[in-house]
């Protein structure tokens, strides 16, 4: 069951406390151990707006957007790179999302309970081992996807993935829906509502289809998590991954992420 303060899938609060330097030069917290509920602000502090990057990013600049994160360490531009097709943010796939090593993955945190987060992905795999899409991550046991991928039968197509405790399972199955061959692009989207999410797709950017899962939002938080493993500490990303089992670092193409953040009271209920 979840503590009855609820289900956390924005990860831990940041708390702010004053800090003082005692005269031998080590650092104390004003209050004690607990420190204090209220602290008197600077009196020359000056106001600023909160950054909460709500907005597309077309990947023309040279560096990536400092909201971005990679998995426990950087990536090197023999992973990641900006420049190799300009206006793209390429990733030259790696190991899988559930891999404790090397990932191709690239994603920005949860910063909202409502928010829809979109990619633009031109890929074209040609083996059941690569795969690129946008996923919902919280640690490697833990996250789903909805993802370009190679199917034996019907060639490209876009699969859902869901990764729940290290158990992994394909919404679609055994029939996946094939991607158009003329189609340059695939367009991904994941709109988060509160206590669930689901899936799109477009191959135009205009008309979107809803994939068939809804997905339970608390099933990435720490709460949930920690009813198997003793240790959950961050909170959910979303984000860009590219998968190549094969070690061929196939490269997939994103034109652009866009993160849009919306009041609760947006469609005046959940879904």
């Amino acid at each position: 069951m979840a503590d009855v303060r609820g289900w956390c899938p924005l990860g831990r609060e940041t708390g702010i406390q004053k800090v003082i330097w005692d005269d031998d030069g080590w650092p104390h917290i004003v209050g004690g151990h607990k420190g204090m509920v209220e602290v008197e602000a600077p009196t020359d502090a000056i106001a600023s707006e909160k950054d909460l990057y709500s907005g597309k990013d077309d990947f023309d600049s040279s560096e990536l957007n400092l909201h971005f994160q990679t998995l426990r360490i950087p990536l090197t531009e023999d992973t990641l790179s900006l420049q190799d097709r300009p206006g793209h943010l390429r990733l030259y796939g790696r190991q899988s999302l559930m891999s404790t090593f090397l990932q191709a993955h690239v994603a920005r945190r949860w910063q909202s309970f409502t928010f829809d987060a979109e990619t633009k992905l031109a890929y074209r795999p040609k083996n059941i081992q690569q795969f690129a899409g946008l996923c919902c991550y919280f640690n490697t046991k833990n996250w789903t996807c909805i993802q370009v991928a190679w199917h034996e039968k019907y060639g490209r197509v876009i699969d859902v993935v869901g990764t729940e405790l290290g158990r992994s399972h394909s919404i679609y199955e055994e029939e996946p829906v094939p991607v158009p061959k003329d189609a340059e692009y695939v367009y991904l989207k994941v709109q988060v509502r509160g206590i669930s999410y689901r899936y799109l797709y477009s191959f135009d950017g205009v008309t979107w289809m809803e994939t068939p899962c809804l997905f339970d939002s608390a099933k990435l938080s720490e709460e949930y998590i920690k009813t198997v493993y003793d240790a959950a500490f961050t909170g959910d990303f979303t984000g860009m991954f590219s998968v190549d089992g094969l070690g061929t670092a196939l490269p997939a193409d994103f034109d652009y992420f866009s993160y849009e953040e919306f009041d609760m009271e947006i469609d005046g209920k959940y879904i």
